[in-house]
């Protein structure tokens, strides 16, 4: 169009830039979560050698269909690993199931400071969720009264 007043054309190509609408990482966090991008309480134990260390330090506690060893941590934020083997607990699909109801499971308990794996085994899929969460906090609050 052309525009009397200032003699130019505007083609309404060139727009006034919008503000940034926040990213899907920040947007995501919430106010004193451990995991920017899960938004979970505890962060992933990753890596070889901390297994390891946990492993072979930790105190190992068993309780229904979990296995817990905690072991000392190196930040004042938990960190969890869980391991779901296709021997004791099935294929991709049963473990991937495992290790989604063992997150949330974990995400009704409050973690001490502290480094834990969770091993599943094949119980953990079909035990109702309640017992599920009973079990990790049996093995979690004795861990925690031992150190």
């Amino acid at each position: 169009m052309f525009d009397a007043e200032n003699e130019s054309m505007d083609f309404g190509l060139v727009s006034e830039p919008e503000e940034a609408a926040p990213s899907s990482s920040a947007a995501g966090v919430r106010a004193g979560s451990a995991s920017p991008r899960s938004g979970r309480q505890y962060l992933p134990l990753r890596g070889r050698e901390s297994f390891a260390d946990v492993f072979g330090t930790g105190v190992w506690r068993r309780q229904g269909g979990v296995t817990v060893v905690c072991g000392p941590g190196r930040d004042e934020v938990p960190a969890v690993g869980i391991v779901a083997s296709r021997k004791k607990v099935g294929g991709a699909v049963q473990r991937n199931r495992a290790r989604r109801r063992i997150r949330a499971a974990l995400d009704c308990l409050r973690l001490q400071k502290g480094s834990y794996i969770v091993i599943a085994s094949r119980q953990v899929l079909d035990a109702p969720f309640e017992v599920l969460v009973r079990w990790l906090e049996v093995t979690v609050k004795e861990e925690s009264t031992r150190e």
